[in-house]
């Protein structure tokens, strides 16, 4: 394993996610993502699905009629915060308007529900700063994300937090992967599909 290069901006990243398993049964699976961190240590994170044994909705695999308001926090806050590092601007700019709040041409984000898009922003005070962010297709509701510029612009190699973002890209190449037990499973070569496309990404870290 070889020791990551730290930058002091985000990277890609080949070959960064080593390894990618799914553990546990149907009732409570759960995707493994090893890599190795800034010491040259083999480390491990977890992905869930999913399922009747959580309180919340999961990080990937997640049914499309699920809403932003579905989603964890944190992983939110991972896409639109390398969204912004890759984009180059300050969050909360109008460079950072122009290309995040919804409009033609603008950056949609592709979270494990689908594709989202933000609605608006404010910068409540020099520091504080809301997001408004909304599943495409109508009808779904608006959820207001409340972050500052340390969080959301701030860069740090935390690829804990950041590799939350594969649960999007899981989405983008198979929408129809689904696992929302006891309703929907993965099947055995719909979850080999997954795991080797995970380990082929070339993630932003």
């Amino acid at each position: 394993m070889a020791t990551p290069t730290l930058y002091s901006f985000p990277a890609r990243r080949p070959g960064f996610i080593e390894t990618a398993t799914w553990i546990g049964g149907d009732d409570d699976l759960e995707l493994k993502l090893g890599y190795t961190d800034s010491g040259g240590v083999g480390r491990t994170m977890k992905l869930r699905t999913s399922n009747s044994n959580e309180s919340r909705v999961g990080d990937c695999c997640l049914d499309s009629s699920y809403t932003i308001d579905d989603l964890d926090r944190d992983l939110m806050i991972a896409h639109i915060r390398m969204a912004t590092f890759i984009s180059k601007t300050v969050a909360g700019s109008n460079e950072w308007t122009l290309s995040f709040v919804e409009q033609e041409g603008s950056t949609d984000f592709q979270f494990p529900i689908g594709t989202a898009a933000v609605t608006d922003v404010r910068m409540i005070s020099d520091v504080v700063v809301e997001i408004d962010v909304k599943k495409k297709g109508g009808g779904n509701p608006t959820r207001t994300v409340t972050t500052d510029h340390s969080e959301i612009s701030n860069y740090s190699f935390t690829p804990s937090t950041q590799l939350l973002i594969v649960g999007g890209a899981i989405k983008q190449e198979f929408p129809s992967y689904v696992h929302d037990y006891p309703g929907t499973v993965l099947t055995t070569n719909q979850k080999n599909d997954i795991a080797d496309h995970v380990v082929t990404l070339n993630p932003w870290i």
